[in-house]
Formats: structure tokens, sequence, C-alpha cells
């Protein structure tokens, strides 16, 4: 079981979850293909979902089933060029929708919050 699965297809921000969650103790599980999130799930339910939506995209509708009927909080974040993509990320429900400026400067923060269940 892990405590985090975060979907983050770019290696900089990975190694950054993976280095912070091995910081504060936390498993974790990183995948960088939304197929596998989804494989992931059907694996374990973790306490904390971590996101980049700047790669989800126009794949967010299919992320949509995973913010239903759950116990785990989601933390987000996105470039603030994609404004749209925050949007429609708050919409279908994740709990944190940060701009990625936040997210670097403050990831052992936020992910702690989210493994406590805080919402933003």
């Amino acid at each position: 079981m892990a405590d985090i699965i975060a979907f983050e297809p770019d290696l900089p921000f990975s190694s950054r979850i993976q280095s912070v969650s091995d910081r504060i103790g936390a498993t974790k599980k990183i995948t960088t293909v939304l197929h596998s999130l989804e494989k992931e799930f059907k694996a374990c339910v973790p306490r904390a979902l971590i996101v980049n939506l700047d790669a989800l995209r126009e794949k967010i509708i299919v992320f949509e089933e995973l913010t239903k009927k759950r116990s785990y909080t989601i933390l987000s974040y996105y470039s603030r060029v994609n404004r749209q993509l925050a949007e429609e990320g708050k919409r279908i429900g994740i709990d944190w929708v940060v701009p990625r400026a936040a997210f670097v400067a403050r990831t052992e923060e936020l992910t702690r919050k989210v493994l406590n269940g805080v919402e933003s």
C-alpha cells in the first residue's frame, strides 16, 4: 500500500515528490502514464494523490472518475498559463489546485497537509 500515488511525467517534479515523501516517511508510487495511475488505484487506495494537471490536459475528464467516492485527498498543480485547466480541476472536485510555483515552494508543507486530509 502507498500513502501517496503521484502522476508526474516530468523527472524533476517526480524526483521532488519522491524526496519529500522519503523525508516525511511516506510510502509512494509515482507513475508517468495515466493508465498506470488507474492500475495503481486498483492495487491500493492511497491517503493522498498528487497530480500534474498540465500533464493531464484533455484527459482530465478521464481523471474525473478518480475524484468521485473517495477517501483520499487530491493535490494538483498547474502552470499559470493553464488557468482554464485549474478551473476544470476545481469543478471535478480536486481538493487542492495550486499554481506550480506554489507547489515548488511548498511541496513538503502541502504534502503533509494532503496526507492529513486537510482541505484547501
